[in-house]
C-alpha cells in the first residue's frame, strides 16, 4: 500500500507541471522581439544609453547658475562675565547682552569660453550690544 501511494505521488509530481505549462505560438516577429528584449547586448546598450543620458544631464546642470543664501536671521546672547576692578581690588560680575544678524548671498556661474567661474558674493552683518558699557 505504501509503495503504491509513493508511485502515484511520484507520477503526479511529474505529470502536473507538464499539464500546468501554457503553450504559446510564436510568429517570427514576436520571436525576434523577445530575443532582442532578453539579450545581453540589449541590456548593455540600454545601460550605455542611460549612462550617457545622465552624463549629459549632469553636464547641462553644471552650466546653470547657482544662487546660495546663508542666513542667521537673529541670534541673541546673554552672558555673565567676570571683570577685575583694580581700584576696589575685587571681582565684579556684569551682564552682557548682544543681538546679531547675518546674511550672505552668492551667485556662481561656470564660464565655458575661458574655462573659469564667475563668482559674486555679498555679505551683510549687524551687531548691537545692550546695556551700559561703563566699567564703574
Amino acid at each position: 500500500m505504501k509503495k503504491l501511494s509513493l508511485i502515484i505521488l511520484f507520477g503526479l509530481s511529474l505529470i502536473l507541471p507538464a499539464i500546468a505549462q501554457q503553450q504559446i505560438t510564436l510568429d517570427l516577429q514576436r520571436t525576434i522581439t523577445m530575443a532582442n528584449d532578453s539579450s545581453l547586448e540589449a541590456f548593455r546598450t540600454k545601460n550605455m544609453y542611460l549612462s550617457g543620458y545622465w552624463a549629459y544631464r549632469t553636464y547641462k546642470a553644471n552650466r546653470l547658475p547657482s544662487l546660495t543664501l546663508n542666513m542667521t536671521p537673529a541670534q541673541y546672547n546673554r552672558d555673565i562675565t567676570k571683570r577685575y576692578d583694580s581700584e576696589q581690588d575685587l571681582d565684579i560680575y556684569r551682564s552682557q547682552q548682544s543681538f546679531y544678524a547675518y546674511g550672505n548671498l552668492a551667485i556662481k556661474q561656470n564660464f565655458d569660453l575661458t574655462g573659469g567661474t564667475f563668482y559674486l558674493d555679498t555679505e551683510l552683518g549687524y551687531m548691537r550690544s545692550f546695556g551700559s558699557n561703563s566699567y564703574t
